[in-house]
């Protein structure tokens, strides 16, 4: 009896072999039906075919190969175990020793794991468990069954707890499962408070806590909740440990914690302040907390990252303004990015052509600029901006051509609602979907409007003022996505068109525009669940086609005219204290631009 042993991760077809055979596609068995059988019949033999097979593997009957593993011998048939898996495929039809012995030993993989991947192979099904998934999974990873490995990374998705996560994520690594790796890995950080609580979290590696704690998105409320857990890992180990921790502090926002802490928890700790290596993290710190309100922080956050506020999850990173009319009513390419997290604007690539009254929305980190005008024609192209890539690439146009057009994201939709076409105001609206490329028409609002104001709260999409072709509006309606159509809500107590409308707390805010009497510093608040608007406080400045966005807890209007003169400032509104405040300035003054973050 022949007999070899293949140790897993390593076998390989010989580079020399001239044999030429495709390997089947495990995922597209139907390839090569006969279409003249119907579905129903070629079903019924296909599974009396995979029954019968499995009948004669489990007799033992016409098996041709016996795996080996761990000392147990498990029967097949070559060919079906080399239809399902392309390692299989190159070892049997490919001239090399293996081809031709009747034990195949494998190595690096458990008996139990190999079973379940043979009655996979006959069966098209496998049986996961808590207790056999890894072991699968390795084996899978080295016989290329890409459907088990999907199965298995899919299951241990669902098993992701805080106990645990770092865990895959490390066994993911090591398998080339990078979704699971991924998802593990956003897991980790979107729980970071708890995990930091268990096991896992203390065994780690220098290297890969240093790699967790140093992220943009860790999310955390609080820093001192980064400090205790890294605090944590070092009494874990203390003599190995109390070495490296000022290695790990550098990655610590310290800056960033209350005062009071600082200054009770931190100082207390005889690992920081009772070395030299570490104390120098807890001075600057102390400076930071100093000079906090006597220099320009801009500065101190770009030299300094530790100072960098981290990114809440889901939180925006940015917020983009796209294109605009500016001095002289010139129809603009410019295209400028604010970074709170660094309290700085830059200029990105310019759009491909001068655009005013797009709208704009991000949708899985891409930002979509829809319609708008060139100065001359209303617009129905959409462009797409890839961060990444820094450029913008042509999506599907629109139904319409729409200037002055609603725009927003909602579920990872694009919704795009009335504008002007170039002769009258519309009523109309369409929907994007980004994964067919493809717009489709939804229900029309109740008037037409061009120039407004909208934003979503829970399922509803709100519409606010705008122009209707004869006057500004202060009729506001609503569109329910579940049932695809609108609805009238309580009217606003001004008319105003080129405005702004923003969800911040569960309130709708619309912010400045104009009506025929003046621009407007003018702000009013929605109330959902009492259907009624109040005036807030007034911006320092009137702002007509003003651009609205928020980042976390903070509303923005930015830019707009007010009558005079195309403004750069941004203001900042705190909904605690109901106060506007000057707080920064893009390159260029505009109005009529797309905003979105």
């Amino acid at each position: 009896m022949m007999m070899t042993e293949v140790p897993g991760p390593s076998y390989q077809v010989a580079s020399g072999t001239t044999a030429k055979r495709s390997t089947p596609d495990p995922d597209n068995f139907s390839s090569n039906i006969d279409p003249a059988n119907s579905l129903s019949e070629l079903q019924l033999h296909a599974l009396r075919l995979i029954e019968s097979l499995d009948e004669l593997r489990q007799r033992n009957e016409l098996c041709d190969v016996i795996l080996s593993v761990d000392g147990q011998d498990i029967p097949a048939h070559r060919v079906v175990l080399a239809a399902v898996s392309p390692y299989f495929n190159a070892m049997f039809t490919h001239k090399v020793k293996e081809s031709r012995e009747y034990i195949v030993k494998l190595k690096d993989m458990e008996a139990n794991a190999i079973e379940e991947i043979v009655k996979f192979a006959y069966k098209g099904h496998v049986q996961v468990t808590q207790e056999n998934v890894q072991a699968i999974l390795n084996a899978a990873s080295l016989l290329q069954l890409n459907k088990v490995q999907d199965i298995c990374c899919d299951f241990l998705k669902k098993e992701l707890d805080p106990s645990n996560c770092l865990g895959i994520r490390n066994f993911a690594g090591t398998r080339g499962c990078f979704d699971l790796k991924n998802t593990a890995d956003m897991f980790t950080q979107q729980h970071f408070e708890e995990v930091c609580q268990h096991e896992e979290f203390l065994q780690l590696p220098k290297e890969q806590l240093i790699n967790l704690i140093e992220r943009d998105h860790l999310n955390v409320k609080q820093e001192e909740c980064v400090f205790l857990a890294v605090i944590n890992w070092v009494r874990y180990d203390p003599e190995t440990r109390a070495d490296q921790l000022a290695s790990v502090l550098e990655y610590v926002r310290l800056p960033l914690v209350s005062w009071e802490f600082l200054t009770k928890k931190v100082v207390a700790e005889e690992l920081v302040s009772g070395r030299e290596d570490t104390r120098k993290y807890l001075n600057e710190a102390r400076q930071y907390h100093a000079r906090h309100y006597h220099v320009d922080l801009r500065l101190s956050q770009v030299l300094n990252l530790r100072t960098c506020p981290r990114l809440s999850f889901g939180q925006a990173e940015y917020i983009y303004v796209i294109g605009g009319e500016t001095v002289g009513r010139e129809t603009i390419r410019s295209v400028e990015r604010y970074s709170p997290h660094r309290d700085m604007w830059s200029t990105v690539t310019r759009l491909s052509s001068p655009r005013r009254g797009a709208g704009a929305a991000v949708i899985d980190k891409l930002l979509y600029v829809v319609g708008g005008s060139d100065g001359l024609w209303a617009l129905r192209q959409v462009e797409v901006f890839n961060p990444q890539t820094e450029e913008f690439v042509p999506a599907a146009d629109m139904l319409e051509q729409r200037s002055s057009v609603c725009v927003l994201s909602y579920n990872s939709r694009l919704y795009a609602c009335g504008g002007y076409d170039g002769s009258s105001s519309l009523r109309s609206c369409e929907r994007y979907d980004p994964n067919y490329n493809e717009w489709t028409k939804i229900a029309e609002m109740s008037s037409r409007r061009s120039m407004a104001g909208i934003a979503s709260l829970g399922v509803y999409i709100y519409i606010a003022g705008g122009y209707d072709g004869t006057s500004d509006l202060s009729t506001v309606e609503r569109y329910n996505t579940q049932l695809n159509e609108w609805s009238p809500v309580a009217s606003m107590r001004s008319r105003r068109s080129m405005t702004g409308l923003a969800a911040l707390n569960g309130k709708l805010y619309v912010v400045g525009g104009c009506n025929r009497s003046a621009c407007l510093p003018d702000v009013e608040m929605y109330d959902q669940s009492l259907d009624v608007w109040t005036v807030v406080a007034g911006m320092c400045v009137p702002r007509s086609g003003v651009g609205v966005a928020v980042l976390g807890q903070t509303l923005y209007a930015l830019g707009g005219y007010d009558g005079n003169d195309y403004h750069s400032s941004v203001e900042v509104y705190d909904h605690v204290t109901d106060k506007w405040e000057v707080s920064s300035h893009m390159a260029v003054g505009r109005r009529r631009f797309g905003c979105c973050s």
